[in-house]
C-alpha cells in the first residue's frame, strides 16, 4: 500500500543512560492511521533521519507525496528539505499554536507515554 501523506514526530519521554535508545521515531499514514515506530536517540542527525524514515517507510510503502512534522531542526535542515525536493515530496510544518494539524502523531506521543509508563509500574511491582 503506497502511502500519499504521512505525519512524522519523535517521543522523546524516554528515561536518558548513556549509550542507550532515549527516543523513539513515529510515522503514521493520514488515511489508514497505519503507525511505525522505530527506536533511535534524541542527538539523531537529519541524515540518520532520513535513512531511517526510508527504511521505515519508503522500502514499505514507497515515496509519500508529502511528509507533515513539527518544527523540529531535523525536519527543517537543508538536508532534509533538499533530499525531499528532489522526490517531489511536498513538506509541510505543523507550528506552535496550531498543534492539531500534527494531532495523529501528537495522540501516537500520548498512547507512547502510557504504554511506557503501565510497563514500567508494572516491572516496578
Amino acid at each position: 500500500m503506497t502511502y500519499s501523506q504521512v505525519t512524522t514526530n519523535f517521543f522523546m519521554g524516554l528515561p536518558a543512560k548513556d549509550g542507550c535508545i532515549d527516543a523513539v521515531f513515529i510515522v503514521i499514514d493520514k488515511f489508514t492511521k497505519m503507525a511505525h515506530f522505530a527506536a533511535c536517540k534524541k542527538s539523531i542527525s537529519a541524515e540518520e533521519t532520513t535513512r531511517l524514515f526510508i527504511s521505515i517507510v519508503v522500502r514499505l510503502h514507497r515515496i509519500p507525496s508529502a511528509i507533515i512534522s513539527d518544527r523540529d531542526t531535523k525536519f527543517t535542515s537543508n538536508f532534509w528539505r533538499n533530499l525531499w525536493e528532489q522526490f517531489g515530496t511536498r513538506l509541510h510544518f505543523s507550528s506552535a499554536y496550531h498543534p492539531e494539524i500534527d494531532g495523529q502523531t501528537e495522540r501516537a506521543n500520548q498512547t507512547m507515554e502510557q504504554l511506557i509508563r503501565t510497563t514500567c509500574d508494572d516491572v516496578a511491582d
